[in-house]
């Protein structure tokens, strides 16, 4: 596996842990919100990018609450740019291979 798959898994294990951590508390509105303790520095880092994709939203001063709809966008809105990038990447490796046999 290389480096940029191991950053990926990574990323993708502190939202997840985020995620369910604000879902398995019941924080999941204003009135619910909770606080988040004990975050490595990715999941801080993850948390800021969640807060800006409006996944997850600060209630008062450090608590906060996980936006399902939101969160469904984010998500959606990352596989498309996954499959943009693999369709891309495909498309660059067809077009090298058919100028080599040239």
């Amino acid at each position: 596996m290389g480096a940029e798959a191991i950053i990926a898994a990574a990323i993708r294990r502190a939202e997840r842990h985020l995620t369910e951590h604000l879902r398995d508390s019941g924080a999941m509105s204003y009135a619910t919100a909770q606080p988040l303790f004990d975050m490595s520095l990715l999941e801080r880092k993850r948390l800021r990018r969640l807060l800006s994709a409006g996944a997850i939203q600060e209630a008062d001063a450090d608590t906060y609450f996980l936006d399902e709809v939101a969160l469904d966008v984010y998500n959606q809105q990352r596989r498309k740019k996954i499959l943009l990038l693999v369709g891309g990447a495909i498309a660059a490796l067809l077009a090298l291979i058919g100028l080599t046999r040239k």
